[in-house]
């Protein structure tokens, strides 16, 4: 018969085990600074500027996004991009993101939240559904959204991904260069991102149009 210190004992030590929200989020990949900022290039251009702002109030973290771009032929604009996106996370779990988007005159939207039912998601591009559980978005700076499904966090569309984890590299950055390790994804994003040793958002690559679109972390 067990007796009722060895119970106590026991039950104290499951609940002590389980992390409390502060705890929760405190393991999530948040600079010290509170920010993230990248300079995108194009064919060698600086073309527009990516930046995360994290903000913590007890246990909700706001991060918000902000990507700018503009390519020039000579002194003229050819192509504009313009998004802005608030994503609330809680106790270390993702909760929601909302975002408005636009792209070269294109306009786009999506939000996503948790309810009783699950994260229900809607965008310009994706009728309302129910995403399935544990689904982050892309906004890139969580590792943890390496996974076989991620929401687009421009229109909602629900992406199927392959992540494949390469070996650890020198990447380039704006004031030198980083280490960190590489993930190559396919699927409906195909991209190559990087993280650091803190496992911090280092670097990512992506082609479009022809041209080669360089991160480097300031």
């Amino acid at each position: 018969m067990i007796s009722r210190r060895v119970c106590m004992t026991t039950g104290l030590a499951a609940v002590s085990s389980v992390p409390s929200p502060s705890q929760a989020a405190a393991r999530l990949p948040v600079p010290a600074s509170g920010r993230i900022g990248f300079q995108m290039l194009r064919n060698g251009d600086v073309i527009g500027s990516h930046a995360l702002n994290f903000a913590s109030a007890g246990d909700v973290l706001t991060v918000s996004v902000a990507i700018d771009i503009l390519v020039k032929f000579g002194p003229v604009p050819v192509y504009r991009y313009k998004h802005r996106a608030t994503e609330t996370w809680r106790g270390g779990v993702f909760t929601g993101i909302e975002s408005v988007t636009d792209r070269d005159g294109t306009p786009h939207r999506m939000r996503a939240e948790t309810t009783a039912a699950g994260m229900v998601v809607e965008g310009s591009k994706a009728p309302r559904y129910t995403a399935p559980p544990g689904v982050f978005a892309t906004t890139y700076w969580n590792k943890a959204m390496l996974q076989r499904q991620v929401i687009n966090s421009e229109d909602g569309r629900l992406f199927d991904v392959t992540p494949v984890a390469l070996s650890e590299e020198t990447v380039p950055a704006a004031a030198g260069t980083l280490r960190a390790r590489h993930y190559k994804l396919d699927g409906d994003l195909p991209l190559d991102l990087w993280y650091d040793a803190a496992e911090q958002w280092a670097h990512l690559v992506f082609t479009k149009d022809g041209s080669t679109v360089i991160y480097h972390r300031l």
